[in-house]
């Protein structure tokens, strides 16, 4: 399964998903928000109702903000998939 993380630098829930995400094995790709050559992927995952980083999309779960529920979910997901 593929994990992407959209964050920006000043984030730092951003920060903390990314440590969770390293400490439980999940390979995911980060993507920073800020850049100006990002500023259409923005404007995109908005469109989604994705406002708030840090935004995960892995396989079928997208979300936007903190949401623990969501993080184990893909965090146990990635591992059944891993195996």
């Amino acid at each position: 399964m593929s994990v992407t993380l959209y964050s920006t630098p000043s984030c730092g829930p951003c920060r903390g998903l990314e440590g969770s995400f390293k400490r439980a094995g999940i390979a995911f790709t980060k993507v920073n928000l800020a850049l100006p050559t990002n500023a259409e992927l923005v404007a995109s995952l908005k469109a989604r109702g994705l406002t708030q980083t840090p935004i995960v999309i892995a396989g079928d779960i997208e979300f936007s903000g903190m949401q623990p529920d969501k993080i184990e979910k893909v965090i146990s997901l990635y591992r059944t998939t891993a195996e």
